[in-house]
């Protein structure tokens, strides 16, 4: 995985009070990064829904660390989730696309014996390989398949919005993490495929966490997260 900025260390962020949907976000700086299960939560406010959000991630982490740390399993047992989000690095090439598969389905057991539904929120590779977009999107799509995961298309939606604006501010400077227009993208797309959320027209600039995403953007946003949950 590409090495971030960031100093390794563990984010254990929870948001909400009572709650009717809990979920628990597991993954590194791509979920960490403008405070993704923050903005899904502000998503489902806007929509009238009160959700509870939890997030357990590290720097540079993919599943297989998850796994071995055992702070899923922890989390798992002291709290009953909805739904579990994992997430790692793109997985676009075969060796890390064989381990996003081996531990998807290791943590789908885990997910299964705790009756809450798995999800994988597919990221995207970083600018110099963008080649990799494919690549990425198929590795979560397969390991979403083999494991009957919820598949979240961040990197899909990405895709599609910088096909119709290449210069479209999804990344940070950093050319991986995601800008809060990326962030916010990504999130808006786990949202709409959890809540199964075809329109997304209840999200209104007044909703946003900042005003650097202007009503044309937004308005894009929302157009390919939608034609991504009528296919």
């Amino acid at each position: 995985m590409i090495a971030n900025v960031f100093r390794y260390f563990l984010i254990i962020i929870s948001t909400g009070c009572a709650a009717q949907t809990k979920i628990l976000f597991v993954g590194n700086s791509l979920t960490y990064t403008n405070d993704l299960p923050s903005l899904v939560r502000s998503i489902a406010k806007a929509d009238g829904v009160t959700l509870n959000a939890d997030m357990i991630a590290f720097a540079n982490y993919a599943l297989e660390d998850h796994w071995n740390e055992k702070n899923v399993s922890g989390a798992l047992e002291k709290t009953r989730y909805d739904f579990v989000i994992f997430q790692q690095g793109p997985s676009a090439l075969q060796t890390s696309r064989q381990n996003l598969m081996e531990y998807t389905l290791r943590f789908s057991s885990l997910c299964q014996s705790r009756q809450a539904q798995m999800c994988l929120y597919a990221v995207w590779p970083s600018v110099e390989r963008s080649f990799d977009f494919d690549n990425a999107i198929l590795s979560y799509a397969m390991a979403a398949d083999s494991s009957s995961s919820i598949l979240l298309p961040a990197g899909e939606a990405w895709k599609q919005v910088l096909s119709k604006k290449k210069n479209f501010p999804l990344y940070s400077p950093d050319g991986f993490h995601p800008s809060i227009h990326g962030s916010y993208l990504a999130a808006m797309v786990i949202y709409a495929t959890i809540f199964k959320k075809e329109n997304l027209n209840f999200i209104s600039q007044k909703h946003l966490p900042t005003k650097l995403i202007s009503e044309a953007e937004l308005t894009t946003m929302k157009q390919v997260v939608g034609s991504l949950q009528r296919k």
